[in-house]
């Protein structure tokens, strides 16, 4: 069983200040939200929620907080679509490293070409349950756009 560990704020905005990320939550007294967009794509962000509260030391509780990454695109209108989650980073000794860990996981994600159908993004797709096939890249506008691109 791991050991939850107290972190301080500042141990977050630090280690993420160093990987790009700026602080989008100033005024929430609940967790903090960092985001750093994808350079080749402006749409889309990689966001972390922080449970350590600005200015505090304690978070939400032992096993009840965790650091949180996700992909996301940002559409039209003000509205988000999530295109990935990573796996949940509890409050344990190595909580920062596995953070910035799980933030270049995200970034790892995104395609570096464009989808052939739309010219979008295009984001690491895992097939369906029993499918002969293994990862592949496939349109950020799906299910609208189809399209797909093999690994490798």
């Amino acid at each position: 069983m791991s050991t939850f560990v107290n972190w301080h704020s500042s141990d977050v905005f630090e280690a993420l200040d160093k990987i790009g990320f700026e602080h989008t939550n100033p005024d929430s007294p609940y967790e903090m939200m960092f985001e750093r967009k994808v350079e080749a794509w402006p749409t889309i962000v990689v966001r972390i929620y922080s449970s350590v509260s600005p200015g505090a030391i304690h978070a939400r509780g032992n096993g009840k907080d965790a650091g949180r990454v996700v992909l996301i695109r940002k559409l039209e209108g003000g509205k988000e679509r999530v295109m990935w989650k990573a796996k949940r980073v509890h409050r344990t000794k190595n909580f920062l490293v596995n953070l910035v860990q799980r933030a270049r996981e995200a970034y790892k994600r995104i395609c570096p070409d464009k989808c052939p159908m739309c010219q979008g993004p295009m984001v690491l797709r895992k097939p369906p349950a029993g499918a002969r096939w293994n990862e592949f890249w496939s349109c950020m506008a799906f299910p609208k756009c189809k399209g797909t691109r093999r690994m490798g």
